[in-house]
């Protein structure tokens, strides 16, 4: 009886020692992270201030900012996710420089260990990936509030995929580093505003309709939306970057030829679908974005040459209404990781 009693207590404190071993895997040193923007640099310390600011509000949807305190060279802020963890940072800045210092936190696993500081390694990537949105604030002139004070030192980038209903996943990399580490663009695809619409009606319909499903029914026929048709991002003109798309999609063809769903929409079609994985990519090239312009970067798939997809991909000035030209541009080698 005794033994029966102590082992739910072992094992909460087996769990316990468990959780708190991972977390302890988990934690780094503690290094206060600096960088610089620019050592020629000639913006005000004002203007520092807003890149900094602007990099906290544009940082991670599920957070929130607050600053703490505001004096001049010296902008203290708290990073919190709805009080679940928060961390206290202390930027302080120069005309050409911005360090991070660590002031306290919540759920982060901060502590002191002989004489060494430790932290959850998440810490520093959120701080490189706050000096990285400063850096393209800079790039590009931007207020705290993302309002561009020179037209002439951003340019805008919007993605397309046409050709084919299939979806096409943009990334970008510094043109010099074509296996290094990319910026997510996101997902692009080419279908119709009416199969969007009718997806989305589907999806808002879905928590009523899945009341009355088994749960691997849920899971097998839940519809997941469609990616957009397109979308854009704003980058630092002047500056050489890569750009790099490729498409991997799971399309069921039934016996009817007409009817397609692809891995955007999981029920399989009946009866008896083939299903097929069709890849495109990567494909890449090197552009160097003029300020003030629009560009257009569209990645076409067809089936014409081959069962399994041809893939091109190419940029297109659009600056002014109604314009489409044709930009040259660099083809460079990707990285194919496996």
């Amino acid at each position: 009886m005794t033994t029966k009693r102590l082992a739910p207590l072992a094992l909460s404190l087996c769990l316990l020692f468990c959780a708190g071993s991972a977390m302890a895997a988990r934690t780094v040193p503690l290094v206060d992270q600096s960088t610089v923007l620019d050592a020629q640099s000639t913006r005000t310390p004002e203007q520092i201030r807003d890149y900094i600011l602007y990099a906290a509000g544009n940082f991670r949807k599920e957070f929130k900012y607050t600053v703490e305190s505001d004096k001049p060279g010296a902008l203290q802020l708290q990073l919190n996710k709805e009080d679940e963890y928060f961390v206290s940072v202390l930027f302080t800045y120069d005309t050409t420089s911005i360090k991070a210092t660590y002031v306290t936190s919540k759920n982060l696993a901060y502590r002191e260990a002989k004489g060494e500081r430790m932290i959850h390694s998440n810490y520093l990537v959120w701080i490189d990936e706050i000096f990285k949105t400063a850096k393209d604030a800079y790039g590009m002139q931007l207020t705290a509030a993302g309002v561009a004070t020179n037209p002439n030192a951003l340019a805008e980038l919007t993605f397309r995929s046409t050709g084919a209903t299939d979806t096409v996943e943009y990334q970008m990399a510094d043109w010099h580093n074509a296996c290094g580490n990319y910026d997510g663009i996101g997902a692009v695809g080419s279908w119709s505003e009416a199969q969007i619409a009718a997806r989305a009606q589907e999806v808002k319909e879905w928590p009523e309709k899945s009341e009355k499903l088994s749960r691997s029914e849920r899971n097998r026929l839940e519809p997941s939306p469609y990616p957009p048709r397109e979308l854009s991002k704003r980058v630092a003109a002047m500056q050489p970057i890569q750009v790099s798309a490729s498409s991997s999609a799971v399309v069921y063809t039934t016996p009817d030829a007409s009817q397609q769903a692809s891995s955007y929409w999981s029920k399989t079609p009946n009866p008896s679908p083939r299903k097929e994985k069709h890849e495109c990519g990567p494909v890449a090239f090197k552009l160097t974005p003029q300020g003030g312009k629009k560009y257009s970067i569209e990645y076409a798939l067809s089936y014409a040459q081959s069962p399994r997809g041809t893939c091109t991909m190419g940029v297109f000035d659009v600056t002014e209404p109604g314009q489409h030209v044709a930009v040259p541009t660099e083809a460079v080698s990707v990285c194919t990781r496996k």
